[in-house]
């Protein structure tokens, strides 16, 4: 749909067809939507802040927040 805001790219989900409309590593919709004050103490579907500043300062498009989960890394020496 044309307007401001909006993208005729694809917005890369992780797979539509199963309704994960979750947003993959290079999707364009990243760090593209429109901050709103109600946005700083919001989460996404996931449970996820919608501002995650790890990743970037503005929201995401869509209902999810593209988030990369923290591992932890084990080292023997």
């Amino acid at each position: 749909m044309a307007g401001i805001g909006n993208t005729t790219n694809d917005p890369q989900f992780v797979n539509a067809g199963t309704w994960n409309y979750r947003l993959q590593r290079n999707s364009p919709c990243i760090n593209t939507g429109t901050n709103k004050a109600w946005m700083n103490t919001a989460t996404d579907l996931d449970g996820h802040p919608r501002i995650y500043p790890v990743i970037g300062t503005n929201v995401d498009m869509g209902v999810y927040k593209y988030y990369v989960a923290r591992e932890t890394i084990f080292m023997g020496y």
